[in-house]
């Protein structure tokens, strides 16, 4: 069976449209149509039944998708264990990236590692840290580079590259900014204003959220994005407060002085614990601890 075939078809399968499916491979929605065609002629079964937008495995799709994560499995497996008898540092190598480290974190490392091994094809898919988990679990990207969850899937294995302090802040002209020069703020002040945060599934909304619930205070949450740079932006023209990265500070910000722990999420690597790594992902990794 052909792997991006299988890959099309876990996506299709999962989220239940051929639309979302073209967007996690970063192909057209025709594309996956002819894949998923393609791999039911090969298998001689209807894999998918599409009733309007929505696609539901049939009883003989349910079969395959228990057994496709597995063949993947077998079959990157193989791949990279073929790759590595060859001491080169060669091939291609998948990597999921969340936009601020991509903007903010790995260009260094990227222009480091391209130029030290210029036969290596990077393949860069830049997604939300929630989606880089799923992602490496399906075998979709070998390495992942994003914000770290409290929890893992056992078969899933995390190390910390950079801890990234978070701070309060505010456009130059907020209220909570002239406040803020003249003492601490509480959080209950902050709850008064409209918050500017990630989406729930968010591992730095989960940390804000713990934070106030713990204090038994009620969110006032306005406008939800996963894009910090939109979060910054909106941050800057004074439509509410928000938690940001210290590396996003610019001078429309002001940082508030807020009576509270001080905030901080770890970014990192992320990768499959029971597949073996192809030797460009063993050096990326050498030269991500070197450059970081």
């Amino acid at each position: 069976m052909d792997k991006q075939y299988l890959e099309t078809f876990i996506a299709v399968a999962t989220t239940g449209s051929f639309s979302k499916a073209a967007e996690l491979q970063h192909i057209t929605q025709p594309a996956v149509s002819k894949r998923i065609a393609n791999l039911e002629q090969t298998t001689n079964c209807q894999l998918i039944d599409r009733i309007g937008k929505h696609a539901t495995p049939t009883h003989s799709g349910q079969v395959l998708l228990g057994y496709a994560g597995q063949l993947l499995e077998i079959m990157q497996d193989c791949e990279t264990a073929l790759q590595n008898m060859n001491t080169q540092i060669e091939g291609s190598l998948r990597l999921g990236v969340s936009h601020h480290i991509g903007l903010h974190r790995l260009p260094t490392t990227l222009k480091v590692f391209s130029r030290q091994h210029p036969n290596v094809e990077l393949k860069l898919s830049f997604t939300d840290s929630s989606e880089i988990q799923g992602m490496v679990q399906t075998g979709a990207i070998e390495l992942g580079l994003a914000t770290l969850p409290d929890s893992l899937p056992n078969n899933i294995e995390q190390t910390m590259i950079w801890q990234d302090p978070l701070n309060f802040f505010v456009s130059g002209d907020h209220p909570l900014a002239k406040l803020s020069n003249q003492r601490q703020l509480d959080l209950t002040e902050l709850a008064e204003f409209p918050a500017l945060l990630p989406k729930p599934n968010n591992e730095t909304r989960t940390l804000i959220q713990n934070l106030f619930e713990e204090n038994q205070i009620t969110l006032n949450q306005s406008i939800e994005t996963n894009a910090l740079e939109t979060i910054r932006m909106m941050t800057s023209i004074g439509l509410g407060w928000s938690v940001l990265p210290r590396t996003m500070i610019q001078k429309e910000l002001k940082g508030l002085n807020v009576r509270a722990p001080k905030l901080a999420r770890q970014l990192g690597l992320i990768y499959h614990c029971s597949r073996t790594l192809s030797n460009a992902a063993s050096a990326f990794i050498t030269c991500l601890k070197q450059t970081k």
